[in-house]
């Protein structure tokens, strides 16, 4: 049985367009987002921040600060927070490796099913990350999996972090999205996927615009709303 809220799942490696295009649909249907990967990350940022050691008995420490009980209400005071201490205290880069190490806890990811399935509310939610599909909601009403050619990943992702002002070696920005994506893929918890009845989209040789359209065109084809888009 489907969800009676309806749920949408995009699940994908890192690097190819999850977020804007999770971000864009609920936009345009007026959901909810979800984007799991702000959790890890600002998880990372306080490990970092506080020097709490990589051992998961005491990045557990981390669900007693009122930040936890915080974030289960509103993301966006997560994103917030993230986006105004990043700059100012360790690098992008970092935070991904550490959220990406923090993120094969199992212990860590049991705790956030829980916040991260609160954000389910109507009219909907539009979820991202690795195993939204597989684990989180897996009885979503429709899954979507992207995918693309890891140069092509590597050459936007590239794209973006130098019109941030980022300066970043593209040999080495695409030797850790491999390490990433291998990394994801072969974890015992929660691995990088497609479920089993997700719908694939290679977003290789794609622009943004086309693989929103045919996310639309799928949300059509299996209707979720009950208003045309």
């Amino acid at each position: 049985m489907k969800s009676l809220t309806p749920v949408i799942t995009i699940d994908g490696p890192c690097g190819v367009g999850k977020s804007v295009l999770s971000k864009q649909i609920a936009k345009k249907l007026h959901w909810f987002v979800l984007d799991s990967g702000i959790f890890y990350r600002t998880f990372a940022l306080i490990a970092l921040k506080y020097d709490i050691p990589m051992l998961e008995h005491e990045l557990l420490k981390i669900f007693s600060l009122d930040l936890y009980y915080w974030c289960m209400e509103d993301q966006y005071n997560l994103i917030k927070l993230y986006k105004k201490n990043v700059p100012n205290i360790i690098s992008e880069k970092t935070i991904s490796y550490v959220s990406s190490k923090i993120a094969i806890f199992p212990k860590v990811r049991k705790e956030l099913l829980t916040t991260q399935r609160i954000f389910k509310k109507k009219p909907g939610l539009i979820a991202n990350g690795r195993d939204m599909g597989t684990v989180v909601f897996p009885k979503a009403n429709l899954k979507l999996f992207l995918d693309g050619n890891l140069i092509v990943r590597a050459q936007r992702r590239f794209c973006e972090l130098r019109k941030k002002g980022i300066q970043v070696n593209f040999n080495s920005l695409k030797l850790e999205m491999y390490q990433r994506d291998i990394q994801d893929i072969k974890r015992s918890i929660s691995p990088l996927i497609p479920a089993k009845d997700a719908i694939m989209i290679d977003s290789t040789n794609m622009s943004f615009e086309e693989v929103f359209n045919i996310s639309l065109k799928y949300i059509k084809i299996n209707k979720i709303l009950l208003s045309p888009i």
